[in-house]
């Protein structure tokens, strides 16, 4: 083959993997934004009464190990995932707060009981007021465990971007503990919240 035959050839085979590669970058309506946020181990909150919490090192249940926002064209996704989660105890409650760029603020509850360890989420405003949404949630038990709740996005009113706090409280009796999924061995009444995760 000439070498004024080549050039054409390389041309045309170079611009077909830039093209692949531009694809595979370029955002769609089928793609979403997502944000992952690692937590550190071994950081649960004990309490008892009004005593005040301490780091329970050796508590393996409930530790969040990662927390995850997927905001797609319909939806968005919360998810959880734990060191161990397992269905024992009195209670558990996995909460997701959330904001967004209009000043909604939506707080979003699984809780899981003996009987109902699959669990039941509920979408609430400031105003602690059920929302009437249909969402659907999933638990998975034993070690690498994860909650996850797919929220529509008209229930958030259709956000260009939201900001989310998460975190885990289990219980058992009068004790219960705690994990923020954003902060090392503090309680969850002053949740940090994520970076602004954007519509995909």
């Amino acid at each position: 083959m000439s070498s004024s035959r080549r050039v054409p050839v390389v041309r045309l085979v170079l611009g077909a993997l830039l093209a692949a590669v531009l694809a595979t970058l370029t955002p769609t309506a089928a793609h979403a934004a997502t944000s992952a946020s690692p937590d550190s181990r071994s950081d649960v909150v004990s309490q008892s009464g009004a005593r005040p919490g301490h780091v329970d090192a050796d508590r393996a249940n409930g530790d969040v190990t990662s927390s995850r926002v997927v905001h797609g064209r319909r939806a968005v996704t919360l998810e959880l995932r734990f060191a161990t989660l397992r269905a024992s105890g009195s209670w558990h409650r996995h909460w997701f707060r959330l904001v967004t760029d209009e000043g909604v603020r939506r707080e979003l509850a699984v809780t899981a009981a003996p009987g109902s360890w699959q669990g039941r989420a509920v979408l609430s405003g400031v105003d602690r007021r059920p929302e009437g949404c249909v969402l659907r949630s999933t638990i998975t038990y034993g070690s690498g465990g994860t909650v996850r709740v797919v929220v529509p996005r008209a229930c958030l009113s259709g956000p260009s971007w939201v900001r989310v706090s998460a975190g885990s409280v289990t219980a058992s009796g009068s004790r219960v503990w705690a994990d923020d999924a954003r902060t090392t061995g503090r309680l969850y009444d002053a949740p940090v919240f994520g970076p602004r995760v954007h519509r995909g």
